[in-house]
């Protein structure tokens, strides 16, 4: 299986092409696609979608980054193995962040590109990164891909932590389609203050449930849950969490009992 993260959903014609040319190379491949909620260009969210995209998939799916930003190494392409053999493609711009974090790496390649080419975004995503997924994807030997990558681009962002006895610092990953705040808190954590499930806690400072769903808490009351990839999600009934919390992606966030 082929699964794409992309940051040009709004450009169904992008889109289109790039599901399009992987399917006339690889037609016995199924080829899944995420594009919310990410926006052009926001490298952070397109990280943890594509980490928590990855923690659910089975580890022979070949995971292609489509996503454009603006570092001095942005339009590198790369490819990267994980230390329990996941693989993914991409741009060298932060977007395996969360993936190397959680995972961890077992190698990294530049992926070889023909002499005077002129690596563009668009360009480099069709011509190189498409076909590259699709021979990793039909077990292409990974050494194969181009020499050792030995420095990668790392976003900076605020990891999760426990502080003290009772609280827990960490950040919005991003806010989904429902209007839930997806953390990069962990839920284990919680278990580390000593917070069950039926227990109130604050979230910055205003007061919340840890449940299990929707059945939880009343109309305008904050639940704490189990999110996508097994970290901390704030919901609510009636009104979205992120308006209650006012809240928007890359804030801080402490949990406290």
């Amino acid at each position: 299986m082929i699964a794409i993260v992309s940051d040009h959903g709004r450009d169904e014609l992008f889109s289109e092409i790039v599901s399009a040319k992987l399917m006339s190379l690889a037609p016995d491949q199924k080829v899944v696609r995420i594009f919310d909620p990410i926006n052009v260009g926001d490298v952070y969210t397109a990280s943890d979608v594509l980490e928590r995209f990855a923690f659910h998939m089975e580890k022979d799916t070949v995971f292609l980054a489509c996503v454009n930003s603006f570092n001095e190494s942005s339009h590198v392409p790369i490819a990267m193995i994980t230390k329990d053999g996941k693989i993914f493609v991409g741009f060298d711009n932060g977007v395996f962040t969360s993936v190397i974090e959680r995972f961890g790496i077992h190698q990294i390649r530049q992926i070889d590109m023909p002499r005077g080419f002129s690596p563009s975004f668009m360009r480099t995503t069709m011509d190189i990164l498409v076909p590259i997924t699709v021979k990793l994807a039909a077990g292409m030997d990974f050494g194969k891909v181009g020499d050792l990558y030995m420095t990668y681009y790392s976003l900076k962002h605020k990891q999760a932590r426990v502080v003290g006895n009772g609280a827990i610092e960490g950040e919005v990953a991003f806010i989904n389609g429902l209007g839930c705040v997806e953390t990069n808190v962990p839920l284990e954590f919680l278990n580390r203050i000593g917070v069950e499930m039926g227990d109130q806690i604050k979230v910055n400072k205003k007061a919340a449930l840890v449940g299990f769903d929707e059945r939880d808490g009343g109309d305008g009351e904050l639940v704490i849950r189990e999110g996508i990839g097994g970290y901390v999600e704030i919901f609510s009934r009636g009104i979205k969490a992120v308006d209650l919390l006012k809240l928007r992606a890359k804030a801080e966030i402490r949990l406290e009992v």
